[in-house]
């Protein structure tokens, strides 16, 4: 018995170190060392058993240790990305440049803004979104999972192919920053379609058209601030009705007044645009409604083209739009019919009209001045002489950042409450009073000051507007009821 066990101990430590030598062994059979005997073979092999493993057994660590192996991420912004053949990052993201892969992306590949080109060895073991660019790679690459190209001819969108154009639309649009990219015909058909709409609203509805763009005549600022207003408001009020469950049923009402009005007022923009190069120009054909709806219209198109300013201007145009619907609707259900004269009123009075006795002599002086107002140009040089002024002491006094704002609006107040004019005002003869020729007052100069903010907030479309009407008033002079005029020094000596 003892005998048998015997022989089983050595059968077993035979395997093991037979197994040992198996394992620790070379690739190459001709490599392999010779063992003199059994028992210094089993010395040598419970020796290395201590020791660090041989470079043979090297591929077969790294097989188990590269599953453990963390590979770090890669960013770039505003450049382009390289990854060399052999190189292994886990996921990568480049934006607004390009990358090129010759290696191997363990995760996501995402592009916004270039493009990608694969090489033959590439990999990309998770998902591949191209935005803004194209994918150049070769048959077969390697993509784990899903592939998202959104631009044009290469686009890649899986069950959503139809939808290829407009997503390109967008990323035009994102890219440029201009709501009609000249490139996408398909865009062109559609703001043709619009300015048919266009055309034939202004045939049919020619009435509330018209007191849409008395609005914008008369009230420019107020219809800004109430699409404004409209906007902030509208997506709140569509999440409480949302909530409150009863009120689903408005929700569509509300979303296709918006765009309704929207519509309206965009319609109303054009036109008015339109009528005042027409008035600039000096003909009375082209201030005629469907004329000067297409000169508004073309003008607006040309400026959505440019990058950048094409965005602005419509982000500009779209709540002095809404606003201006918005007010003309209120405006003809709120406002009472007025009433018919008596009949002792309606017949001519006899004799000459009363004297006017009762105004100060500043009012007076002022009314034969009244007719003269000017407009933006005017208004523009005496700014620069204003700024030039207010910069070269500030400068001097060392004050920079926000505070120039306060002391801009300080001066302009404290200037038209005190002398009626700024510096540069006064230098240009210039004067701002109210629209019946009386002084300003603190008051009136402090509503026309922060009114201004309104006028610059729309891409300074407000300051423009002085030389667009014939009153000569921009936004903040509406709102202050006041206008700037041309001071006559022999009727004003005291100016």
């Amino acid at each position: 018995m003892k005998k048998l066990l015997l022989q089983l101990h050595i059968l077993s430590s035979s395997l093991l170190v037979a197994l040992s030598l198996h394992a620790q062994a070379p690739d190459d059979p001709l490599e392999q060392p010779k063992k003199a005997s059994d028992e210094p073979a089993t010395t040598n092999v419970l020796e290395k058993q201590d020791e660090p493993p041989a470079e043979s057994s090297v591929p077969v660590k790294k097989s188990r240790s590269s599953r453990h192996r963390h590979y770090s991420d890669r960013t770039v912004f505003g450049g382009n990305a390289v990854l060399d053949e052999g190189d292994a990052v886990h996921d990568m993201v480049v934006i607004g440049g390009s990358a090129e892969v010759n290696g191997q992306v363990r995760g996501d590949l995402v592009v916004i803004g270039g493009s990608v080109t694969m090489g033959t060895n590439a990999e990309v073991r998770g998902s591949l979104v191209v935005i803004g660019g194209s994918l150049d790679a070769p048959p077969g690459v390697q993509i784990g999972e899903d592939r998202w190209v959104l631009a044009p001819g290469k686009a890649l969108i899986p069950r959503f192919e139809a939808l290829e154009p407009a997503f390109a639309w967008l990323t035009g649009v994102a890219m440029t920053a201009r709501p009609f990219p000249y490139r996408f015909g398909w865009s062109w058909v559609i703001a043709g379609i619009f300015l048919l709409l266009y055309i034939l609203a202004s045939i049919l509805f020619p009435r509330p058209l018209e007191r849409t763009v008395q609005v914008l005549e008369l009230r420019p600022g107020g219809a800004f601030l109430t699409g404004l207003l409209a906007i902030m408001l509208t997506a709140p009020l569509i999440i409480f009705l949302v909530f409150s469950v009863i009120g689903v049923v408005l929700v569509p009402v509300i979303v296709f007044g918006m765009l309704v009005a929207l519509f309206f007022g965009k319609i109303a923009v054009y036109r008015y645009a339109g009528q005042q190069l027409g008035g600039q120009v000096g003909g009375q054909f082209l201030q005629r409604p469907l004329i000067a709806l297409l000169i508004g219209v073309a003008l607006f198109y040309a400026l959505y083209m440019v990058q950048i300013l094409g965005f602005i201007v419509w982000g500009a145009i779209v709540p002095l739009a809404l606003g201006a619907a918005l007010l003309a609707f209120f405006k003809r259900f709120s406002a009472p019919k007025p009433a018919a004269p008596p009949v002792e009123a309606q017949a001519p009075l006899p004799g000459p009209p009363p004297p006017l006795s009762g105004l100060p002599a500043g009012v007076v002086a002022a009314s034969s001045y009244s007719s003269h107002r000017v407009g933006f140009w005017y208004r523009f040089l005496a700014t620069i002489v204003d700024a030039a002024i207010i910069g070269a002491l500030l400068a001097s006094l060392h004050i920079k950042g926000p505070a120039f704002i306060l002391i801009w609006v300080a001066y302009h107040v404290g200037m038209w409450a005190w002398k009626g004019a700024t510096v540069g005002q006064m230098a240009l003869r210039l004067k701002v009073v109210h629209v019946d020729g009386q002084p300003v007052d603190f008051g009136t100069a402090l509503v026309r000051a922060f009114s201004a903010f309104i006028s610059a907030a729309a891409l300074c479309l407000g300051f423009f507007w002085a030389g667009w009407t014939k009153e000569r008033q921009s936004w903040h002079d509406r709102i202050a009821g006041t206008c700037v005029v041309k001071v006559n020094p022999a009727l004003m000596p005291a100016f």
